[in-house]
């Protein structure tokens, strides 16, 4: 596949997610799908704007890679590695474990 195709698509579907998650249904100028919708009602705000942000990025990363595969995959993994931390959303366990970072009590 054409991985930086897939990225810019990824990063047009975030985009559109969230500006129905400012403007709602008026602010989307394509005719808004359900499952969109749905999507925008449960991902948080900031999640949506890390992911638009990782997948600009790996866009970008893709030409500095020696395999554009690979590069896909880690931009992958940041996406769901990377997630803003609110309170009670730390796992027991996985790797947001190995960062230090501890609930408060």
């Amino acid at each position: 596949p054409d991985y930086g195709q897939v990225l810019a698509e990824m990063a047009s579907l975030l985009r559109r997610v969230a500006v129905l998650q400012v403007l709602g249904g008026e602010g989307d100028t394509l005719e808004t799908d359900t499952r969109l919708a749905e999507l925008a009602a449960r991902l948080p705000a900031d999640e949506v704007q890390l992911l638009y942000q990782i997948a600009l990025t790996g866009r970008r990363d893709l030409a500095m890679s020696p395999d554009a595969e690979a590069a896909f995959e880690m931009t992958l993994l940041r996406m769901l590695a990377f997630r803003p931390v609110t309170p009670g959303s730390l796992p027991a366990s996985g790797p947001a474990r190995h960062s230090g970072a501890t609930p408060a009590p």
